[in-house]
């Protein structure tokens, strides 16, 4: 919807069950051509028929404070956005670029940890410790890469699992590649 060009072309569905930790209450709202909002419109009254007005209520209170309740929540994670992407940057061969729009990181570990899989090395951070998704959970051409959250776990945590990884992929380095 932000790019005026598409909007014709274009239908957004959204949940106020992430956006507002509102899981469970049924509640969304669609964006798109207006002859697609009508036509989803009777579908919808037809399936569902309505949503409780308390719910409702409830929905228009969370967008209505959205910008006091959200800006102290975007600050925590952008220093854990930062901080993460900082320490992982400092592990040998290690290139982790800065997302702009979730709270995951990709970090490339190919130079890193040369001859370990993606799934190689995720079994070896959860051995230590850290849990991740191998890249290629995402596409062939994610092997060499780890899928990590910064949304649930403080600087602290982050700190301490960076280390871990960094032990992780020390022993490897002495030890070299497994034997099959």
């Amino acid at each position: 919807m932000s790019i005026p060009s598409m909007r014709d072309n274009a239908i957004g569905l959204f949940s106020f069950s992430k956006s507002f930790a509102m899981t469970g209450w049924r509640l969304g709202y669609l964006c798109g051509p207006e002859e697609f909002i009508k036509r989803a419109g009777t579908i919808h009254n037809l399936v569902l028929a309505h949503v409780s007005s308390h719910i409702q209520i409830a929905g228009l209170r969370a967008l209505q404070g959205w910008d006091r309740f959200s800006a102290p929540i975007v600050r925590e994670l952008d220093e854990r956005r930062r901080t993460l992407v900082d320490e992982l940057n400092t592990l040998d061969g290690m290139s982790c670029k800065l997302p702009q729009g979730t709270f995951y990181v990709f970090p490339d570990f190919r130079d890193a940890a040369p001859g370990l899989t993606s799934q190689e090395l995720a079994d070896r951070f959860l051995q230590a410790g850290v849990g991740s998704s191998p890249g290629t959970f995402f596409g062939s051409g994610g092997d060499g890469y780890q899928r990590l959250s910064y949304s649930k776990v403080g600087i602290p945590q982050i700190v301490e699992g960076v280390k871990r990884m960094k032990r992780v992929i020390a022993q490897y380095a002495s030890a070299g590649p497994l034997e099959n």
